[in-house]
Formats: C-alpha cells, sequence, structure tokens
C-alpha cells in the first residue's frame, strides 16, 4: 500500500491522493477516474472501452497475443494512473498539505482543532 496525501486549494476543499499501485484502474479505468472525479478521463475510457473491440477484430493477430496484451495494459495503467492524478493535482492548482502513511488521522485532528475540539 502506498502512502495517503492530501491536497487542498483555494477554497478550502481537500482530495486524497493514493500513491503506489492503482488496482480500480486495472479493473476499471472509467471507475477510477469518476471516483477521483476525472470526468474527461472517464469520458476517454468509455470510448476507448466501446472502440477497442472492434479494431482488435480488425486487426489480423493471433488470439494467442489478446492475454499478454490485456496485462501489460493493465498493468501500464495501474503504474501510471496515480502518478498522473497528482500531476492533475498539481497543474490544477492543487497544494500539498500532508503527507503519511495515515493521512486521514492528520486530517480529522486538525478539523478537530480547528473546529474548537480536541482528541
Amino acid at each position: 500500500m502506498g502512502n495517503e496525501s492530501i491536497y487542498v486549494n483555494e477554497h478550502g476543499d481537500c482530495r486524497l491522493h493514493r500513491s503506489g499501485f492503482a488496482w480500480l484502474a486495472v479493473l476499471s479505468l472509467m471507475a477510477w477516474a469518476l471516483q477521483r472525479r476525472l470526468y474527461r478521463l472517464a469520458a476517454l475510457a468509455l470510448a476507448y472501452g466501446f472502440a477497442l473491440p472492434p479494431l482488435l477484430a480488425a486487426v489480423p493477430i493471433d488470439a494467442s497475443f489478446y492475454l499478454p496484451l490485456w496485462l501489460l495494459q493493465s498493468l501500464l495503467l495501474g503504474f501510471i494512473c496515480n502518478p498522473l492524478h497528482q500531476r492533475w493535482l498539481l497543474r490544477a492548482g492543487w497544494c500539498l498539505d500532508a503527507q503519511s502513511g495515515n493521512a486521514r488521522t492528520q486530517v480529522a485532528n486538525s478539523l478537530a482543532v480547528t473546529e474548537g475540539g480536541a482528541r
């Protein structure tokens, strides 16, 4: 499991970012993109999902290559999706606020302090 980071924008909104391998992106890129509110990427993943089968049917390759191609694509998505999400956060103006193995605890503690409560 990777580290968790919290990014904050100028409006005070928070986003949680996880580094490491993205298993959800391997299973469904569209679900991974929707979970992170990357709607353009989700639309591209949907279009890719509909366009890929006819393209593979049109290309004369042996059926034994489908599984290795799928595994390669899945591994590639798993390794690049979280770094792409971090790059998108930074380019969109989000700033790193906290980074640790347990960022949720830091957020809960900082919210308790700002609301006047103590933990």
